[in-house]
Protein backbone atom coordinates (compact mmCIF):
# COMPACT_ATOMS: atom_id res chain seq x y z
CA UNK A 1 0.00 0.00 0.00
CA UNK A 2 1.56 3.24 -1.28
CA UNK A 3 1.68 6.73 0.85
CA UNK A 4 -0.67 8.14 -1.82
CA UNK A 5 -3.91 5.73 -1.42
CA UNK A 6 -5.12 7.79 1.25
CA UNK A 7 -3.89 11.21 -0.16
CA UNK A 8 -5.13 13.73 -1.22
CA UNK A 9 -7.70 14.81 1.34
CA UNK A 10 -10.49 17.41 0.38
CA UNK A 11 -12.90 19.80 2.26
CA UNK A 12 -16.84 18.99 1.71
CA UNK A 13 -17.54 22.11 -0.97
CA UNK A 14 -20.88 23.17 -0.33
CA UNK A 15 -23.72 24.85 -2.43
CA UNK A 16 -26.58 25.09 -0.10
CA UNK A 17 -30.00 27.88 0.47
CA UNK A 18 -30.91 27.98 3.82
CA UNK A 19 -34.83 28.95 3.47
CA UNK A 20 -36.60 30.19 6.23
CA UNK A 21 -40.71 30.29 5.69
CA UNK A 22 -43.41 30.76 8.54
CA UNK A 23 -40.78 29.84 11.21
CA UNK A 24 -39.45 26.69 9.63
CA UNK A 25 -36.72 26.46 8.39
CA UNK A 26 -35.83 24.39 5.06
CA UNK A 27 -33.14 23.29 2.53
CA UNK A 28 -33.49 24.59 -0.71
CA UNK A 29 -33.83 21.82 -3.73
CA UNK A 30 -30.54 23.23 -5.20
CA UNK A 31 -28.72 22.74 -2.15
CA UNK A 32 -25.52 20.25 -2.76
CA UNK A 33 -22.23 18.53 -1.86
CA UNK A 34 -20.38 19.52 -4.97
CA UNK A 35 -17.45 17.17 -5.02
CA UNK A 36 -19.19 14.03 -3.60
CA UNK A 37 -16.74 12.08 -5.64
CA UNK A 38 -13.74 12.66 -3.64
CA UNK A 39 -15.21 10.25 -0.69
CA UNK A 40 -16.22 7.00 0.08
CA UNK A 41 -19.98 6.30 0.87
CA UNK A 42 -19.85 2.80 3.28
CA UNK A 43 -19.82 4.00 5.93
CA UNK A 44 -20.43 7.93 4.35
CA UNK A 45 -17.26 9.64 4.73
CA UNK A 46 -19.19 12.97 5.26
CA UNK A 47 -22.01 14.20 7.18
CA UNK A 48 -24.54 16.62 7.61
CA UNK A 49 -26.20 18.22 10.49
CA UNK A 50 -28.68 21.15 11.49
CA UNK A 51 -27.51 23.19 14.78
CA UNK A 52 -29.81 25.90 16.02
CA UNK A 53 -28.11 28.18 18.76
CA UNK A 54 -25.12 25.22 19.74
CA UNK A 55 -27.77 22.63 19.60
CA UNK A 56 -28.37 20.11 17.26
CA UNK A 57 -31.47 19.97 15.42
CA UNK A 58 -31.57 17.73 12.74
CA UNK A 59 -29.61 15.44 10.14
CA UNK A 60 -28.73 16.71 6.35
CA UNK A 61 -29.13 13.80 4.10
CA UNK A 62 -26.66 13.35 1.28
CA UNK A 63 -27.01 11.54 -1.82
CA UNK A 64 -23.85 9.80 -2.58
CA UNK A 65 -24.55 9.84 -6.41
CA UNK A 66 -25.45 13.45 -6.95
CA UNK A 67 -24.38 15.34 -4.02
CA UNK A 68 -28.07 16.63 -3.46
CA UNK A 69 -28.87 17.85 0.32
CA UNK A 70 -31.82 17.32 2.12
CA UNK A 71 -33.09 17.88 5.74
CA UNK A 72 -34.73 14.90 7.39
CA UNK A 73 -37.33 17.58 9.01
CA UNK A 74 -38.28 20.74 8.95
CA UNK A 75 -36.78 22.74 12.20
CA UNK A 76 -38.70 25.51 14.10
CA UNK A 77 -37.27 28.63 13.88
CA UNK A 78 -37.60 32.62 15.79
CA UNK A 79 -35.87 35.70 15.03
CA UNK A 80 -32.05 35.57 16.18
CA UNK A 81 -31.88 32.42 16.03
CA UNK A 82 -28.37 31.22 15.05
CA UNK A 83 -28.44 28.15 12.00
CA UNK A 84 -25.16 26.37 11.81
CA UNK A 85 -25.12 23.74 9.28
CA UNK A 86 -22.20 21.50 9.49
CA UNK A 87 -20.47 18.84 6.91
CA UNK A 88 -18.10 16.88 8.29
CA UNK A 89 -15.34 14.26 7.04
CA UNK A 90 -12.80 12.07 8.80
CA UNK A 91 -10.33 10.83 6.54
CA UNK A 92 -8.96 7.02 6.70
CA UNK A 93 -5.46 6.32 8.18
CA UNK A 94 -3.13 7.91 6.08
CA UNK A 95 0.79 7.38 6.01
CA UNK A 96 3.29 8.21 6.75
CA UNK A 97 3.25 9.61 10.50
CA UNK A 98 0.10 7.55 10.58
CA UNK A 99 -2.03 10.60 10.53
CA UNK A 100 -6.16 11.24 10.52
CA UNK A 101 -7.38 14.52 8.61
CA UNK A 102 -10.84 15.46 9.84
CA UNK A 103 -12.53 18.39 8.37
CA UNK A 104 -15.28 20.81 8.86
CA UNK A 105 -17.08 23.41 7.23
CA UNK A 106 -19.80 25.26 8.63
CA UNK A 107 -22.40 27.98 7.14
CA UNK A 108 -23.90 30.07 9.20
CA UNK A 109 -26.55 32.42 8.88
CA UNK A 110 -28.90 34.47 11.57
CA UNK A 111 -32.65 34.11 11.47
CA UNK A 112 -34.00 37.20 10.40
CA UNK A 113 -37.89 36.62 9.23
CA UNK A 114 -38.63 35.12 6.11
CA UNK A 115 -36.35 34.56 3.17
CA UNK A 116 -33.27 32.44 2.06
CA UNK A 117 -29.36 32.60 2.59
CA UNK A 118 -26.95 31.12 -0.42
CA UNK A 119 -23.75 29.43 0.01
CA UNK A 120 -22.26 28.92 -2.93
CA UNK A 121 -19.33 30.02 -5.39
CA UNK A 122 -20.89 33.70 -5.40
CA UNK A 123 -22.60 34.45 -2.59
CA UNK A 124 -20.62 34.11 0.63
CA UNK A 125 -18.12 32.69 -1.14
CA UNK A 126 -15.67 30.58 0.40
CA UNK A 127 -11.86 31.21 -0.33
CA UNK A 128 -9.01 29.00 -0.38
CA UNK A 129 -5.58 29.73 0.45
CA UNK A 130 -2.98 27.92 -1.03
CA UNK A 131 -0.04 27.19 1.49
CA UNK A 132 2.79 24.63 2.50
CA UNK A 133 3.06 22.80 5.66
CA UNK A 134 6.09 21.35 7.88
CA UNK A 135 5.89 20.32 11.38
CA UNK A 136 8.22 18.45 13.07
CA UNK A 137 10.82 18.41 16.40
CA UNK A 138 12.82 21.57 17.59
CA UNK A 139 15.99 21.69 19.69
CA UNK A 140 13.71 21.25 22.88
CA UNK A 141 12.17 18.48 21.37
CA UNK A 142 8.61 20.49 21.00
CA UNK A 143 6.69 20.43 17.99
CA UNK A 144 7.04 22.92 15.58
CA UNK A 145 5.01 23.88 13.04
CA UNK A 146 5.82 25.99 9.96
CA UNK A 147 3.30 27.30 7.48
CA UNK A 148 4.08 28.97 3.64
CA UNK A 149 1.29 31.03 2.30
CA UNK A 150 1.46 30.85 -1.26
CA UNK A 151 -1.94 32.73 -2.24
CA UNK A 152 -4.11 34.12 -0.46
CA UNK A 153 -7.68 33.54 -2.88
CA UNK A 154 -8.72 36.96 -1.91
CA UNK A 155 -9.44 35.81 1.55
CA UNK A 156 -9.72 39.56 3.70
CA UNK A 157 -9.21 37.04 6.85
CA UNK A 158 -6.29 35.28 8.61
CA UNK A 159 -5.61 31.69 9.48
CA UNK A 160 -5.64 30.76 13.37
CA UNK A 161 -3.49 27.59 13.51
CA UNK A 162 -3.22 26.05 16.76
CA UNK A 163 -1.65 23.04 18.13
CA UNK A 164 -2.89 20.75 21.13
CA UNK A 165 -2.67 17.17 23.15
CA UNK A 166 -4.99 15.33 21.97
CA UNK A 167 -6.86 12.76 24.35
CA UNK A 168 -8.40 12.59 27.81
CA UNK A 169 -7.03 14.88 30.00
CA UNK A 170 -5.23 16.71 27.42
CA UNK A 171 -5.05 20.23 27.53
CA UNK A 172 -1.77 21.77 26.81
CA UNK A 173 -1.98 24.10 23.56
CA UNK A 174 -0.78 27.35 21.51
CA UNK A 175 -1.93 28.81 19.06
CA UNK A 176 -1.10 32.15 16.26
CA UNK A 177 -2.32 34.00 13.65
CA UNK A 178 -0.95 32.87 9.95
CA UNK A 179 -1.23 36.29 8.05
CA UNK A 180 -2.00 35.17 4.91
CA UNK A 181 -0.90 38.67 2.78
CA UNK A 182 2.60 37.51 3.63
CA UNK A 183 3.53 34.89 0.67
CA UNK A 184 7.48 35.43 1.59
CA UNK A 185 8.41 34.16 4.86
CA UNK A 186 7.84 30.93 6.67
CA UNK A 187 5.23 31.52 9.78
CA UNK A 188 5.80 29.15 12.39
CA UNK A 189 4.04 27.78 15.76
CA UNK A 190 5.72 25.83 18.54
CA UNK A 191 4.02 24.00 20.86
CA UNK A 192 3.75 23.54 24.48
CA UNK A 193 4.49 20.07 24.60
CA UNK A 194 7.32 17.63 23.98
CA UNK A 195 6.80 14.81 22.33
CA UNK A 196 7.30 12.65 25.77
CA UNK A 197 4.09 14.20 26.74
CA UNK A 198 2.02 12.39 23.95
CA UNK A 199 -0.39 10.25 24.88
CA UNK A 200 -2.91 9.42 22.40
CA UNK A 201 -2.28 12.10 19.45
CA UNK A 202 -0.79 15.57 18.59
CA UNK A 203 -3.33 17.90 16.95
CA UNK A 204 -2.31 20.50 14.51
CA UNK A 205 -5.82 22.62 13.46
CA UNK A 206 -5.81 25.05 11.06
CA UNK A 207 -9.44 27.15 10.84
CA UNK A 208 -10.08 30.21 8.50
CA UNK A 209 -14.02 31.98 8.38
CA UNK A 210 -14.61 34.17 5.20
CA UNK A 211 -16.51 36.70 7.30
CA UNK A 212 -16.61 38.33 10.77
CA UNK A 213 -20.31 37.99 11.37
CA UNK A 214 -23.36 36.08 9.73
CA UNK A 215 -23.67 34.81 6.74
CA UNK A 216 -20.39 33.47 7.20
CA UNK A 217 -18.82 29.72 6.28
CA UNK A 218 -16.72 28.70 8.48
CA UNK A 219 -13.17 26.09 7.84
CA UNK A 220 -11.82 23.69 10.54
CA UNK A 221 -9.04 21.26 9.27
CA UNK A 222 -7.52 18.94 12.35
CA UNK A 223 -4.23 17.05 11.80
CA UNK A 224 -3.48 14.13 14.00
CA UNK A 225 -0.89 12.56 14.27
CA UNK A 226 -0.60 8.90 16.36
CA UNK A 227 2.74 7.90 16.22
CA UNK A 228 5.55 10.91 17.13
CA UNK A 229 8.27 8.69 17.03
CA UNK A 230 7.61 8.59 12.68
CA UNK A 231 7.98 12.25 12.96
CA UNK A 232 11.26 13.74 12.10
CA UNK A 233 12.96 17.37 13.51
CA UNK A 234 11.62 20.40 12.17
CA UNK A 235 13.44 21.24 8.99
CA UNK A 236 15.26 24.19 9.09
CA UNK A 237 15.60 24.70 5.40
CA UNK A 238 11.55 24.93 5.47
CA UNK A 239 9.89 26.74 2.93
CA UNK A 240 12.83 26.41 0.95
CA UNK A 241 12.93 22.33 1.24
CA UNK A 242 10.98 20.58 3.41
CA UNK A 243 7.52 20.64 2.62
CA UNK A 244 5.22 18.03 4.11
CA UNK A 245 1.57 18.69 2.85
CA UNK A 246 0.60 21.57 0.02
CA UNK A 247 -2.87 22.75 -0.09
CA UNK A 248 -4.24 24.07 -3.29
CA UNK A 249 -7.54 24.55 -4.70
CA UNK A 250 -7.75 21.99 -7.80
CA UNK A 251 -11.10 22.58 -9.53
CA UNK A 252 -11.85 25.41 -6.80
CA UNK A 253 -11.97 22.70 -4.00
CA UNK A 254 -9.67 22.46 -1.30
CA UNK A 255 -7.26 20.06 -1.42
CA UNK A 256 -4.11 18.34 0.83
CA UNK A 257 -1.85 16.43 -0.63
CA UNK A 258 1.48 14.80 0.03
CA UNK A 259 4.56 16.74 -1.05
CA UNK A 260 6.97 13.92 -2.23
Amino acid sequence: MGIDDHWPEYMPTISLELTVSSGTLSIGANSALENESDYSWNPDQVRGTVWKNGSFASVLAINSSTGAITIASGVAVSTNDEIEARFEFVAKVSDPWVTRVQGMRSCYMTVDGDGTTTFDDDDNPMPVPGWKLAFGWDASDKLKVGVKVDSADSSSRDITLSTRLWGPGSAAESSTTIDLTDTTNAQTLTANFKQHDIRVAAQMQFSLANAASNPMVKDTINILVFEPTEIDSYPASFPTTGTMITVTKPGGYWSAKLDN
